[in-house]
């Protein structure tokens, strides 16, 4: 009797071995799953997250002004009907080192003669990674002394499918008599597009301001959304 019950008793606790494993691995298992999840969607949630925003287009052009396909690179817009437009002029109205850029198109409603192309805004075009055009247009442009603007923030986004880059900032000018004045809130944007950066005319943030040649906030608007670049 006693061999049988120590037969029986081994069986129990064979039995019982064999629950605590299964339950042991069924923890280990839904522990494993449920890590698993919260990665996964931690990961997808990333990946919206950098996902750069998608300009959308808010203006019309108006049916009197111009519109302009350049000859050598993809690029096309339109513009006031009492302006011009020069590809390459004479002088050059970036603030860069002559010949920093590769190709440079002038907008503007200066009088034009072939000895004086004036212009009041510019597509610069060159080709380079976006970030280092960033960066250059920040310390050549926006950090110089003793007149450094101030900038509102820096994002990355998306035209017509081209990853671009703006920068939303406020002139200062410092006066001989150390005054500031403050400019109108512009907004500037870098698209890259097939190799090349274009650094497109700033858009002036209210509507009424600006002083692009007589051209106004909303008008500003209206010509850096009329760009196309394929």
């Amino acid at each position: 009797m006693k061999k049988l019950n120590q037969k029986g008793l081994g069986v129990v606790e064979g039995l019982l071995i064999l629950v605590i494993i299964g339950i042991i691995g069924f923890v280990i298992y839904y522990v494993r799953t449920a890590q698993n999840k919260m990665e996964n969607t931690d990961s997808s949630s990333s990946s919206v997250e950098s996902q750069p925003e998608v300009y959308e287009r808010t203006s019309k052009v108006p049916d009197d002004w111009k519109s302009y396909k350049d000859d050598k690179y993809p690029i096309s817009f339109s513009y006031p009907a009492d302006w011009d437009v020069i590809p390459e002029p004479v002088n050059k109205f970036n603030p860069y080192e002559p010949g920093y850029y590769d190709y440079e198109i002038g907008i503007g409603d200066e009088p034009q003669s072939p000895d004086e192309q004036l212009y009041d805004v510019g597509i610069l075009i060159k080709r380079q990674s976006l970030e280092e055009a960033v960066a250059t247009y920040k310390k050549e442009v926006l950090l110089t002394k003793p007149d450094p603007a101030k900038i509102f923030s820096e994002k990355t986004l998306t035209i017509d499918g081209n990853l671009a880059k703006e920068l939303h900032y406020q002139p200062i000018t410092t006066e001989e008599d150390g005054n500031e004045i403050t400019g109108d809130i512009v907004r500037k944007y870098f698209v890259y597009a097939n190799g090349y950066v274009y650094d497109l005319p700033e858009v002036y943030d209210e509507p009424e301001a600006g002083n692009l040649g007589g051209i106004s906030g909303k008008d500003s608007l209206i010509l850096f959304e009329s760009i196309k670049i394929d």
